[in-house]
């Protein structure tokens, strides 16, 4: 079995606390988690020495010195109504999108079909 901080770092993004700081995280790469720490910290990582749980406990650690941060809680707004049709037709343009792939894809190890 999985320990509580590794099922919580596996929890999909719909099941995600959102007002955590975390979960606003996590779908960012890890270069692009590297850059506030490097601009707004001066914290500087080594890719050859700071994995991705690294760096996001360097940025956690960081603005958390940092003081409070207002937190916006979002509740009990239900989506408009839209018609099937609509998502058919919004599905099916997505699917034919060239998305980038290969190293063209920011990140490369997400394996993602829809």
């Amino acid at each position: 079995l999985l320990g509580a901080e590794e099922s919580r770092l596996q929890v999909s993004c719909g099941e995600r606390d959102a007002t955590l700081l975390r979960s606003q995280l996590e779908p960012w790469s890890t270069p692009a988690l590297r850059r506030p720490l490097l601009a707004e910290f001066a914290i500087e990582t080594d890719p050859e020495k700071e994995d991705r749980e690294i760096v996001m406990q360097l940025l956690l650690g960081a603005y958390n010195a940092s003081g409070q941060r207002a937190v916006r809680r979002v509740s009990g707004i239900r989506p408009q109504p839209c018609s099937e049709h609509l998502l058919t037709e919004l599905l099916k343009e997505l699917r034919r999108t060239d998305f980038p792939t290969g190293v063209g894809r920011e990140r490369q190890s997400i394996q993602a079909q829809g």
